[in-house]
C-alpha cells in the first residue's frame, strides 16, 4: 500500500486539487466559526499559492504571497472596524497565509508536509477554547518550569557534542557520551512535569 508521500502526485492537475481540497478543509473552522474568510477563501488561497508555484515563476509566488498577507491585514482592519473583540481576527489572517504556504507546499512536491501542516493548524483552530483555558490556568512557577525544561531540552541538548569521550586512563577508562547524560536529565524532568499535570488534573 502506498503511502501520502509516494502517491502519484506529480500530475500539476492532482497537486492542484490537493491543493484545493486541502485549503477547503482548513476553512471549515473558520466558516463554523461566521469568519469574514471561510472554506471558499481558504480553498482559493491554496489554489493561488498552487498555481502560482505550477507556473514556475518565482517572482509570481512572492506576490502571490504578498497579496495574501494584503488580505490578512484588511481582514484584520475590517474586524476591527466592526468591533471585533476576538483577537481582530488576526487568527484568520494569519491562517490565510498557512493556506497560500500548504498550496505552495503540494505543488512544489511535498504532500505529506502540506497535509501535516493543514492537519495541525487545522488542530490549532478547533481547539482554541481548551488551548486558551490551559494557557491562562498556569500560574507564573508553571510558566517558569516550563520555559526551564525548554532550554534544557530544545536549547542545551542540540549544542552537546555527539559521541563519547574517555576519562581516566587505563583499566580506569569511562566513556562517557554527554548526549546520552543530558538525555536521561531532559527524560527526568519530563516524567516530573508529567507527573505534575497529572497531579494537578485529577488530583493526589
Amino acid at each position: 500500500m502506498q503511502t501520502l508521500a509516494q502517491l502519484p502526485l506529480e500530475s500539476e492537475v492532482a497537486q492542484v486539487v490537493l491543493a484545493g481540497a486541502l485549503g477547503l478543509f482548513l476553512g471549515l473552522e473558520r466558516e463554523w466559526s461566521h469568519k469574514s474568510a471561510g472554506i471558499r477563501t481558504f480553498s482559493l488561497t491554496s489554489l493561488l499559492g498552487a498555481v502560482f508555484t505550477v507556473v514556475d515563476v518565482e517572482p509570481l509566488v512572492v506576490v502571490g504571497g504578498a497579496l495574501v498577507i494584503v488580505q490578512g491585514v484588511l481582514v484584520a482592519v475590517q474586524a476591527m472596524l466592526d468591533d471585533d473583540i476576538d483577537g481582530l481576527s488576526l487568527t484568520t489572517s494569519v491562517s490565510l497565509l498557512v493556506a497560500y504556504g500548504v498550496g505552495v507546499l503540494v505543488a512544489s512536491g511535498y504532500p505529506l508536509e502540506a497535509v501535516t501542516v493543514t492537519v495541525l493548524s487545522s488542530l490549532l483552530l478547533v481547539l482554541k477554547r481548551e488551548l486558551h483555558s490551559f494557557a491562562w490556568g498556569l500560574t507564573r512557577a508553571e510558566l517558569r518550569s516550563a520555559a526551564e525544561f525548554a532550554i534544557i531540552a530544545f536549547v542545551v541538548y542540540p549544542v552537546l557534542p555527539p559521541g563519547g569521550y574517555e576519562l581516566g586512563t587505563g583499566g580506569l577508562a569511562v566513556t562517557v557520551e554527554p548526549r546520552v547524560i543530558w538525555l536521561l536529565v531532559v527524560t527526568v524532568a519530563g516524567i516530573g512535569i508529567v507527573n505534575y499535570a497529572v497531579v494537578q488534573t485529577y488530583g493526589s
